[in-house]
């Protein structure tokens, strides 16, 4: 079973899930310690009227700017506290701290945000990056958390719609387990006109809400 997800942003603005063909929707909530997406609760609202899955995600270092993963985690918390236990959430990891490559750093960076997540609010968080990442670092630090992952992998940058098979290289993603796959940024699908980035989500609407509650 695979559920048909989109992700946006503010870049989609207050965009009417009802009349999108998809399964579930992830929106942006914050980014780095400075910016809250306006249109974040308009998309939740719809979601869970429709009862539809939802998640939310935070962009780590926005701006480029390079902040404590301890305040960055928490400004996360502080500006989504009412969603959690409602909605999947996710890191998404696509700055490296040194502005050139990923390094150990980075790991270290993402495990430390995401412990602070799991001590405050129970929630383990997916972790969304390019599937290449996988193999640059060594990422057992972060996987020791239980955090799945959301990769993303492109065929290329062709326009497509929702498929049950998307191409990705083939590599194993060990030592995380997949829960998503990004495979388009060119997303066309009907009850929109414009681009969206598209995913599959392994799993049912139940295991959805598994990865969105509280262990605590």
């Amino acid at each position: 079973m695979t559920l048909r997800v989109i992700d946006v942003s503010s870049n989609q603005g207050y965009i009417k899930v009802g009349k999108i063909n998809c399964d579930a929707v992830i929106t942006k909530a914050t980014g780095g310690t400075n910016y809250v997406n306006k249109c974040c609760d308009f998309v939740l609202q719809q979601c869970f009227k429709l009862k539809k899955p939802a998640g939310i995600y935070h962009f780590a270092h926005e701006y480029g700017k390079i902040n404590n993963p301890i305040t960055e985690s928490n400004y996360f918390i502080h500006n989504c506290k009412n969603y959690f236990g409602k909605v999947l959430i996710a890191l998404d990891y696509e700055v490296p701290i040194n502005g050139r490559c990923y390094t150990q750093r980075d790991v270290k960076w993402c495990q430390k945000f995401i412990q602070n997540v799991i001590k405050r609010t129970g929630i383990v968080p997916l972790l969304y990056i390019s599937k290449s990442l996988v193999y640059e670092c060594n990422w057992l630090p972060v996987t020791r958390l239980n955090v799945g992952l959301w990769f993303a992998q492109y065929a290329s940058n062709a326009s497509m719609g929702w498929t049950s098979t998307p191409w990705d290289d083939g590599k194993s993603v060990k030592p995380f387990t997949t829960v998503m796959h990004q495979y388009t940024s060119h997303g066309r699908i009907r009850g929109y006109h414009g681009d969206l980035d598209l995913s599959l989500f392994y799993g049912t609407k139940q295991s959805w809400r598994k990865y969105a509650l509280s262990n605590k």
